[in-house]
């Protein structure tokens, strides 16, 4: 059991410990900018593991106490005529990472993310007599910038899987917890929660629904501001709260990393990012699965049992459309007994209930847009169908009249589903404002639904 805590930190436990501790990093993600082109951009790719990451809560910083060891070392790789020595547990200068997910519209503003905690030398009197508030074990403290909470596939696919990363390339067991502290810029980057009121509510809105997804309580998500230290325990000794664990550099982690866009422009199709790393992302998957309780047990086991096709109807602002003549065709082409059809607006449901209806379907088609992200969820040999825009292309926030096949580039390497893109018309009723789908494009639909239903159905049958 655990001992007596002296008090919380963000609704934390925290636990007084009399001297502080030495503080060391380890960094992987290095592309060695500095020599090889002349510019250190080095810090977008970084991720670095901390042991002994202190924040003090009077002045709103991070601090690491750098040993005697340390300090001796960074003393010769300072010195000149030695060429270009790369540490990866080094904490000399040129050291700094990503705080968060980077936005290539930041252009030369993403600069403002690039960080590093403050060194404090073993000489310093900063060391003398100071002790701290220590957080449990298997806490990782993790400072971070939020890319855009208001949209569930920003969220998820920009904050929650890079931290997921975090988590999984510094500690494998995954028996560590996050506790994110969320850094607000001033004045903020463009399209991120703080630039307006009314996104600021949208994002107050989505992200506590969505943060049980890394099993964080909204009690412990606070700003760099709002972080506090409340002691129960006799008056309060310091102003340092610090962990065992620490963990920063999101940049390159994110579903598209520092330099792509989500498929808005042209370029964003010249390479791919998320090629081979369908295991990973199926385990993320099942990682916030699990969070949320719901069982990873395959659905749709028991032979001759129906097959759920899910519409997620109106699932994008931009992109509206409640599928009804998909249904209807499927209605008069597949026997009921086959299939069960439901109709859901994901946006008006639960978390709980978002993730239970995805990972119980054989089919699910969506809007391109971060409504898709639900798809994340679906179950191993199921499929996806995504309509995406046929002239929604941007540049410069300029239409451009090019396809927008949107997160086109993790849906594709979901490696544990079948993914399916068809455009969407261009002609609309005036008097409803519905998509007019061809009979030829619905036809076309229906055949891919029973090719998939096929191949769901053969891929629950044993081989042998």
């Amino acid at each position: 059991p655990s001992p007596p805590s002296d008090g919380v930190f963000n609704n934390e436990h925290v636990y007084y410990r009399e001297f502080i501790d030495y503080s060391s990093v380890h960094c992987v993600g290095e592309n060695h900018g500095r020599l090889m082109k002349q510019r250190d951009d080095s810090w977008q790719y970084r991720s670095c593991k901390f042991h002994h990451l202190c924040f003090d809560v009077a002045k709103k910083e991070y601090v690491l106490f750098q040993s005697p060891e340390e300090q001796a070392l960074q003393t010769k790789l300072e010195q000149p005529d030695q060429g270009n020595i790369t540490s990866s547990s080094s904490m000399m200068k040129g050291t700094d990472v990503s705080l968060g997910g980077i936005n290539a519209k930041w252009g030369s503003g993403k600069e403002r993310l690039k960080w590093f905690p403050r060194i404090i030398p073993s000489s310093s009197e900063e060391y003398r007599d100071r002790g701290y508030y220590a957080l449990s074990d298997d806490v990782v403290l993790i400072p971070y910038h939020q890319l855009n909470g208001m949209n569930p596939g920003h969220l998820v696919w920009d904050d929650f899987l890079p931290i997921f990363n975090l988590l999984r390339m510094f500690y494998p067991a995954m028996k560590q917890r996050p506790l994110l502290i969320r850094t607000v810029l001033d004045p903020p980057l463009w399209a991120t929660c703080d630039t307006m009121e009314w996104r600021k509510e949208a994002c107050a809105k989505v992200v506590p629904k969505f943060l049980p997804l890394m099993g964080i309580s909204g009690e412990t998500y606070l700003t760099t501001d709002e972080s506090f230290v409340n002691i129960t325990n006799g008056v309060q000794k310091s102003d340092l709260v610090c962990a065992k664990n620490g963990a920063a550099g999101m940049g390159a982690l994110t579903d598209h990393g520092p330099t792509k866009l989500h498929g808005w422009e042209r370029e964003d199709y010249d390479e791919i990012f998320n090629h081979g790393r369908g295991p990973f992302l199926l385990e993320f998957r099942n990682y916030m699965m699990q969070n949320i309780g719901i069982s990873l047990d395959l659905p749709f086991a028991e032979k001759g049992s129906p097959l759920k096709i899910t519409f997620a109807t109106n699932s994008s602002r931009f992109r509206v459309t409640d599928f009804q003549p998909h249904i209807d065709a499927l209605n008069r082409s597949v026997p009921n007994d086959e299939i069960r059809i439901q109709q859901q607006k994901m946006s008006d449901l639960s978390l709980k209930d978002q993730v239970s209806i995805a990972a119980n379907s054989a089919i699910y088609i969506t809007a391109a847009g971060g409504g898709a992200v639900t798809a994340m969820f679906l179950p191993e040999d199921s499929s996806l169908i995504v309509f995406y825009s046929v002239d929604g292309g941007r540049s410069q926030n300029k239409r451009t009249g090019l396809p927008a096949l949107l997160d086109f580039d993790l849906l594709n390497n979901l490696s544990h589903i079948r993914v399916h893109w068809i455009p969407m018309p261009t002609e609309y009723d005036e008097g409803t404002g519905e998509m007019i789908f061809s009979r030829k494009s619905l036809e076309t639909f229906v055949e891919l639904v029973k090719h998939e239903l096929h191949l769901t159905r053969r891929s629950r049958l044993p081989y042998i």
